[in-house]
């Protein structure tokens, strides 16, 4: 429990432990509280008499330590028969002043991720071997690989292993299960025309973006940001499991995909004061990569078109 404390705690550690107060001053410091005192001085603290109330220790820059005395209820005596009264306890004073929360709706994406916390660790050891890892686990490895533009096949799984441990997979199946899913997506996409027009051109990967929109904060982080000549594109990769292109716009239309590349591109295209041309790009549909070009005005159901060629976030059709 320490450990994960000293190694998860972003603003403030708050350390409770009881000691006593030696002849001359010092401090009874035992156990792990020893181990920590000694790292933060408190070891060679000293103190002048017993103290009635909170009493402030100053130790380094940045760590402090109050003593609060011990105070003992005295058991009450009573006869048989009688009922023994208690003394109502006190309201505890807060050790430190409560954190100031933003309030809710100022920062949309602190909220969603307050909601909605982030699976960085879905679990330590698998209960049952599974002959597919989870499809997040596979999207976060491909996502992974298109960030570092990594798709050499052989270095590919040696490359890719560290980051599905990071996310908590344990088994050696379950991780060669992953890595074959991610490269067989990631294979396809270089065979693409759009990998070779995007890797010809310059690229800015997983580009975070702020504007203010209608007079509130709106921010994003789009996948790939690429030039081609004086003509600026955005990509958002997609991963999801589809059969066919049939199901795709409904799907699109579902998961709010187009209003989501939208918003992106018209952040990127104010922020840059030029025009920008967006796309979905596929990587799981069936056997092929299908790009769905976004238009520049706000995406309604049924607009959007899939394309399975070269230059298709420009908008060109099979």
């Amino acid at each position: 429990m320490l450990y994960v404390a000293a190694t998860r705690a972003q603003e403030k550690l708050l350390v409770s432990a009881h000691t006593k107060i030696l002849k001359g001053g010092g401090l009874s410091l035992s156990g792990w509280f020893k181990h920590l005192g000694q790292v933060v001085g408190l070891d060679g603290a000293t103190v002048a008499g017993t103290p009635v109330g909170p009493q402030p220790l100053p130790l380094t820059e940045d760590a402090g330590c109050t003593l609060y005395p011990w105070r003992e209820e005295r058991p009450t005596t009573a006869h048989a028969g009688d009922q023994v009264s208690r003394p109502i306890p006190q309201a505890s004073q807060d050790l430190v002043a409560p954190l100031i929360a933003p309030p809710s709706g100022q920062y949309p994406k602190l909220d969603a991720r307050e909601a909605h916390p982030p699976r960085r660790i879905w679990r330590v050891v698998p209960r049952t071997r599974r002959a597919h890892a989870p499809a997040w686990v596979v999207g976060t490895l491909v996502h992974t690989a298109l960030r570092h533009w990594h798709f050499e096949d052989e270095r590919l799984a040696s490359f890719l292993r560290p980051f599905a441990l990071d996310m908590g997979v344990v088994d050696d199946g379950e991780i060669h299960a992953a890595i074959v899913e991610a490269k067989r997506m990631l294979r396809r996409f270089h065979a693409h025309p759009l990998w070779a027009e995007m890797d010809a051109a310059q690229r800015w990967h997983e580009v975070g973006f702020s504007i203010i929109e209608d007079g509130r904060p709106a921010h994003g982080i789009v996948d790939l940001i690429y030039r081609v000549g004086e003509t600026w594109r955005i990509a958002e990769f997609k991963t999801d499991r589809l059969r066919s292109d049939e199901s795709l716009q409904s799907h699109i239309q579902e998961e709010g995909y187009a209003e989501q590349v939208w918003r992106y591109a018209r952040g990127v295209s104010l922020q840059l004061g030029t025009a920008v041309e967006a796309g979905l790009v596929f990587l799981n549909v069936g056997t092929e990569v299908v790009v769905v070009p976004i238009p520049d005005s706000k995406p309604r159901a049924g607009e959007a078109s899939s394309s399975r060629t070269g230059g298709p976030i420009a908008g060109s059709r099979p």
